[in-house]
């Protein structure tokens, strides 16, 4: 009689990851209006317990910031510095990065210039320290080489498989901005 029932919701990561998406393009929306970097920062701070979705929000911005004109690609870069040490790490560039990059095929059929544009966020990031210059390096000197097929997931880094051409591209040119 006395017995207690609790309600157990369990979601999956990809939900949370989804609706942490939804949720950080509102965010980034709002700063290409207002641009404040210290509120974009505790919003992320706010919005996210899982060091998994931090990558996400490197990932997101650089998309977001292709798709838009060349002040907010400046304003994203300008915030992907402001939160380096703040909300993210190193590790979290590589990864969003890395995500950027198995995805660069798709995102050139929407943006032509994407590998271009990436390459100047690689630049800008190493710039800035947000990366490590042997990260775009490395990759821009082991050639043009075959990458994973569209869809096909691939958990390993960038720097120890190959590369697709688009991704070659890109690091070809951020290792041209970088010396």
């Amino acid at each position: 009689e006395n017995v207690e029932f609790k309600e157990i919701v369990c979601t999956s990561k990809l939900n949370n990851d989804e609706e942490f998406l939804k949720t950080f393009e509102m965010v980034m929306l709002e700063y290409y209006e207002h641009g404040d970097t210290h509120e974009v920062a505790q919003e992320i701070d706010n919005h996210i317990r899982s060091g998994t979705l931090r990558p996400l929000v490197v990932r997101k911005a650089v998309e977001m910031a292709l798709e838009h004109k060349n002040s907010h690609r400046e304003m994203t870069s300008v915030l992907l510095s402001d939160l380096y040490g703040r909300c993210l790490i190193g590790s979290d560039y590589e990864k969003g990065f890395d995500m950027l990059l198995n995805n660069l095929p798709d995102l050139a059929l929407d943006t032509p210039d994407a590998p271009h544009l990436l390459g100047n966020f690689l630049a800008r990031a190493v710039a800035d320290d947000c990366l490590m210059p042997k990260y775009v390096h490395q990759l821009a000197q082991n050639g043009h080489r075959n990458s994973p097929k569209n869809g096909e997931v691939v958990d390993e880094p960038v720097a120890s498989r190959t590369l697709n051409e688009y991704a070659q591209q890109a690091f070809d040119y951020a290792e041209g901005e970088t010396r």
